[in-house]
């Protein structure tokens, strides 16, 4: 697993030294819920127009890290490419390690792929998501959804895969030029009910509270001032709390 991160490192590094815009590299540090880490953290990306209204964007990041006490490595790296074509996107991206650590800095590695396809149709929207892992907890989740866009944003969406059927309904609007406003409730066939509410503000600062019927709420906190060079991140999940401070420097 660490031979596939650092082959995407140096993927990385190949965007940055070729004149790739918007590539940065940078210091973390934080804490798992039960140890502290340190370590360096690198992302890059190049755009793209396509016609009048398109775009693709091509992306890479990675980090590494090392926690304290008993000496482990951390990190993850990911890679992909995403465009928006008129009225149809799409997006694929391979990852190694643990893409989800800053949200969750307990779970397990792994290597695999994600993508997404969405079509639009007038106030409407046809997608589907998936993902496919093949090392650490081998598994396949698809997802379809279709979005009706209107004063706001009404997604219903289906799990299928290897993990239990769910069902999720997410509502997202904004009363505020500056305020974004989600609310969502996710049905897991058989076993609970999740379901909160989240904010985002001005684009940088994003709160999340997440209730359930197994009586195991969460709540996170993540701030990316863009005229900054900081990034915050504080998640209190499974009554633990793991956060990160992170600090980049444009290269």
């Amino acid at each position: 697993m660490n031979k596939k991160i650092s082959l995407l490192l140096i993927l990385i590094s190949v965007l940055v030294w070729s004149g790739t815009v918007g590539a940065q590299a940078g210091l973390v540090v934080g804490y798992t819920g039960s140890e502290w880490y340190t370590g360096v953290e690198a992302q890059a990306e190049a755009r793209r127009l396509i016609g009048f209204v398109g775009y693709e964007r091509d992306y890479a990041s990675g980090m590494i890290a090392v926690t304290n006490e008993t000496p482990t490595i951390l990190g993850y790296a990911e890679i992909g490419r995403e465009a928006f074509l008129g009225n149809l996107k799409y997006a694929v991206s391979a990852h190694g390690g643990s893409p989800d650590l800053y949200t969750d800095a307990q779970a397990s590695g792994k290597l695999g792929v994600r993508g997404e396809l969405l079509r639009l149709s007038g106030s409407r929207a046809y997608g589907v998501e998936a993902e496919a892992n093949i090392l650490g907890s081998p598994s396949l989740s698809v997802k379809p959804y279709i979005e009706l866009r209107q004063d706001g944003i009404l997604k219903a969406q289906v799990g299928l895969g290897t993990h239990p059927v769910f069902l999720n309904l997410t509502y997202g609007f904004s009363s505020d030029p500056q305020i974004k406003t989600s609310l969502f409730g996710t049905y897991h066939i058989g076993e609970r009910f999740d379901y909160g509410i989240s904010f985002t503000f001005a684009d940088t600062l994003s709160i999340r509270q997440t209730l359930s019927t197994e009586n195991n709420p969460s709540l996170s906190l993540s701030w990316d001032g863009v005229d900054y060079p900081f990034k915050v991140g504080i998640v209190w999940k499974n009554k633990q709390f793991q956060w990160h401070v992170s600090y980049a420097v444009k290269l």
